[in-house]
């Protein structure tokens, strides 16, 4: 929605129900959020967009942490 022009609110309409069904009101708003305001995917679209979210969802915004 966001490569087609449309407005994040416009995002949450459309995909509201999914909020609270499958992802909480918090998160389903900060995805949403990212997607369109996040440097990191500014120029992801597509498949290449999926794939970084899918692996932010999954795995969070903390990676591996160096050995001490």
């Amino acid at each position: 929605m966001r490569d087609q022009n449309q407005s994040p609110q416009d995002a949450a309409k459309i995909l509201g129900a999914y909020k609270g069904q499958y992802v909480s009101d918090a998160d389903f708003k900060h995805i949403i959020n990212t997607v369109y305001f996040d440097q990191r995917f500014a120029n992801a679209g597509g498949i290449a967009l999926k794939k970084q979210m899918l692996d932010f969802c999954l795995n969070g915004p903390k990676r591996y942490e160096p050995l001490q």
